[in-house]
């Protein structure tokens, strides 16, 4: 039996998913109490561990929370500019890129790596833009697909949809309608969840429970690892330079969940549609892509 287009579907989303570890156990920006909101009281607490009257620690998800100024320390500024932020007079600030890791930071990224985890390896193109629109790329069985998730505006009427693009013959075409026969699709979900708790909320390396020299597959790097006291789930990063080598990420009893190898990290997102693609129906395009992929 032929391999199905929701195959290929599931294994990209999969890819996706395993990209969001990092943010699983952080706040945004300035909510230290963890509350899903900006207040005087996250001022309060960050102002208390400015003075060591509160003890959570460098790379909880509350100091990296405080730390709006990305200094890696939570000081009387931080709480200033967390009290502004909670009365409406500061927007607290995204961090800018320095590293490909601080690119990934920015929200805005195209990243392309290759995905080991428990589905098995596979080459991994993606793109994540700062209102939650997301781009991946992923190969099955010799058929590269594409799939595009967005939130689009008609007539004031505002929807979430989802397009796929058959990368070898250059054909993309509205796949929203896919949700029907996938029920726990749910691409609004997607699309709030990068935007709300995506890749801005990723810890500084400042952060970073501990870092030193490391060899990752004969690369000499420096290895950032962050670890969740609660959770006990951990991730390493490793950068030679300026270049991001890989991030691993192991679960709280030390197993490996997933590792990303990474080739590069570029600032912005793709154009859509690519230049040079063809529209088809819905129909046409499963029948191509299906006719493709190998038994």
């Amino acid at each position: 039996m032929k391999k199905t287009l929701r195959s290929l579907l599931a294994l990209a989303l999969a890819s996706l998913m395993a990209l969001t570890f990092l943010s699983a156990v952080l706040a945004a920006a300035g909510d230290v109490d963890l509350d899903g909101k900006v207040t005087a009281s996250d001022a309060r607490l960050a102002l208390r561990r400015a003075v060591n009257l509160e003890t959570y620690e460098a790379g909880s998800a509350e100091f990296v929370a405080a730390d709006v100024d990305y200094d890696g320390k939570v000081t009387a500024s931080d709480a200033r500019l967390i009290l502004r932020a909670a009365v409406g007079l500061e927007t607290l600030s995204e961090p800018t890129g320095e590293t490909e890791y601080d690119i990934l930071r920015t929200g805005t990224f195209n990243l392309v790596a290759t995905m080991e985890d428990e589905t098995g390896t596979r080459p991994m193109n993606m793109a994540v833009g700062k209102n939650g629109e997301v781009y991946m790329e992923t190969e099955m069985d010799g058929v590269s697909i594409g799939i595009l998730i967005r939130k689009e505006t008609v007539l004031f009427i505002s929807s979430t949809k989802m397009y796929m693009l058959n990368i070898g013959k250059k054909t993309y075409a509205d796949a929203s309608l896919i949700t029907t026969v996938v029920p726990d699709l749910d691409l609004e979900s997607i699309t709030d969840e990068v935007k709300n708790n995506g890749f801005t909320q990723m810890p500084p390396l400042s952060a970073a429970s501990s870092h030193g020299a490391a060899e990752f597959e004969g690369t000499a790097c420096e290895v950032y690892t962050f670890e969740s006291e609660e959770t006990g789930k951990k991730t390493n990063v490793y950068l030679a330079g300026s270049k991001l080598i890989a991030i691993e990420q192991f679960d709280g009893t030390g197993a490996l969940v997933s590792r990303m190898r990474v080739e590069s990290v570029t600032a912005g997102f793709p154009a859509f549609p690519p230049e040079g693609y063809t529209k088809q129906d819905l129909l046409s395009f499963i029948t191509d892509i299906e006719g493709t992929v190998e038994p």
